[in-house]
């Protein structure tokens, strides 16, 4: 488990087919916030996914502003670790951050902590892409459908993603498609 963050493959799996299961939250300067919540007793993570980066955390972000304070900390790791550490008690719990070098392919990786995390990349999960946050307001779940609904109106596979929604949730994408 100790070199598995340092793998290509894991970190392809985060950055492109994970976060494709996962509720888009929003897209930052340090690229799409995506949470996840397992259906097992694992705890939410939180990934940011760059073109050439992934962000895991743990963090019990109370709000939209806050996750998104934390995940400018954890970009920031990128250019500077050091300021990970100074800053590591208003970051969350960041668990791993790497990138792809754009000139040599190489990955990078800033920080690795094993830990449960790292299973969901193991495990066969179900897509999740309309879990709003713990403690976030009802209001923003009505931004994750939306989102949500984008996604699936992209790739034009709108009867898939309906199977996945209840009653209340389907009229609110409904009013996004039309």
């Amino acid at each position: 488990m100790r070199n598995l963050g340092f793998k290509r493959r894991f970190f392809d799996r985060w950055r492109t087919e994970l976060v494709g299961l996962m509720t888009l939250i929003d897209s930052l300067p340090e690229g799409d916030l995506y949470y996840y919540q397992a259906p097992f007793s694992i705890p939410p993570v939180w990934v940011v996914a760059g073109s050439t980066s992934v962000l895991v955390a743990y963090s019990q972000a109370e709000s939209p502003k806050k996750i998104r304070e934390q995940a400018a900390i954890w970009g920031d790791a990128l250019r500077n670790k050091d300021l990970l550490e100074r800053e590591y008690a208003l970051a969350g719990h960041p668990v791993y951050i790497a990138e792809l070098d754009s000139q040599s392919g190489r990955l990078r990786v800033v920080m690795f902590y094993p830990g449960d995390w790292a299973a969901l990349a193991e495990c066969s999960l179900p897509k999740e892409w309309t879990q709003l946050p713990k403690g976030w307001p009802e209001g923003h779940r009505e931004r994750i459908l939306a989102l949500a609904a984008q996604r699936v109106d992209c790739s034009g596979a709108e009867m898939i993603f309906r199977d996945t929604l209840t009653v209340a949730e389907e009229s609110t994408v409904k009013r996004y498609w039309s």
